[in-house]
């Protein structure tokens, strides 16, 4: 009877370390995972704030090209004294 103990112990505490070995293997699978996943979002969403940024950029030289053409055509409409259509 103590060697059936014995030995039923000692198998239990052996399949106790594989399921913790299990465990641990897996835990950094998913880790890894979701690592990898983090750093996909992170390179998408950078994307998307330089594509933001190339927006408004393009809006801004728009507006001044616009600006510019107007005041070649009109010179009067935006002086520097701050008067006029297009002040500044």
């Amino acid at each position: 009877m103590d060697f059936a103990k014995t030995i039923n112990a000692l198998s239990a505490k052996n399949l106790d370390e594989i399921w913790q070995r299990e465990r641990d293997i897996m835990s950094n699978a998913f880790v890894a995972s979701q690592s990898a996943a983090d750093r996909a979002l992170q390179i998408v969403l950078g994307d998307k704030e330089l594509e933001a940024i190339r927006l408004q950029m393009d809006t801004k030289e728009d507006i001044a090209k616009t600006k510019f053409g107007l005041q070649m055509l009109f010179p009067g409409l935006g002086t520097s004294d701050g008067t006029g259509l297009f002040p500044g």
